[in-house]
C-alpha cells in the first residue's frame, strides 16, 4: 500500500485539527480548537504520553492516529489506547485502515505492550464488526468517565 507513517511534529499541529474537526463531526464530539491545540502541543513536547503519528500515502497527509500509554496489573505490564484513528474519507475502504492497525499492532509488540484497548460509538456497527473480527473482544465492564476540574 506504501503508506508512510510518520511520528507528529509540532509543525503537523494544523494537519492534525483538520483531521480532527472532521472525525469529531462524524464521530458526534465536541470540538474546541483551542483547547485541542494545547492538547496536541503538550503531548508532542512531553513525548512520554504515548505515539501521535501521521499517516501519508504518497507524501500526502491523508489522517493520523493517536496512542495513549499506560500500565495495568490486570493486563500484565504497558498496555494502551488506540484514542483517536481517522483517514480521510476518500481514502476509506481501500484497506488503509487494516495496514493502520498491523503497523500499530507491531509496534505494541515490539514494544512489549500486553495489549490494546479503543472506543467504538453505539452508532458504528461497521466498525464494531471490524474490530470484532480483528481480535478484538467486548468486555462485560463498562466504559465511564467523570471529567475532573
Amino acid at each position: 500500500m506504501e503508506l508512510d507513517i510518520r511520528p507528529a511534529r509540532m509543525d503537523n499541529i494544523e494537519t492534525i485539527l483538520d483531521f480532527m474537526i472532521d472525525y469529531y463531526e462524524i464521530e458526534g464530539v465536541e470540538f474546541d480548537g483551542v483547547k485541542s491545540k494545547g492538547t496536541l502541543e503538550d503531548f508532542i513536547t512531553d513525548g512520554t504520553f504515548g505515539s501521535l503519528c501521521i499517516i501519508h500515502k504518497s507524501n500526502e497527509p491523508i489522517g493520523y492516529f493517536c496512542l495513549a500509554f499506560n500500565f495495568t496489573l490486570e493486563n500484565y505490564g504497558k498496555d494502551c489506547f488506540l484514542d483517536e484513528i481517522y483517514i480521510k474519507p476518500n481514502f476509506r475502504n481501500r484497506g488503509i485502515g487494516s495496514e493502520v492497525m498491523r503497523y500499530i499492532e507491531n509496534y505494541l509488540n515490539g514494544n512489549g505492550f500486553k495489549a490494546i484497548h479503543l472506543i467504538v460509538h453505539d452508532d458504528n456497527p461497521k466498525a464494531f464488526k471490524y474490530y470484532l473480527k480483528n481480535g478484538f473482544r467486548k468486555h462485560k465492564a463498562s466504559f465511564l468517565t467523570k471529567l475532573l476540574t
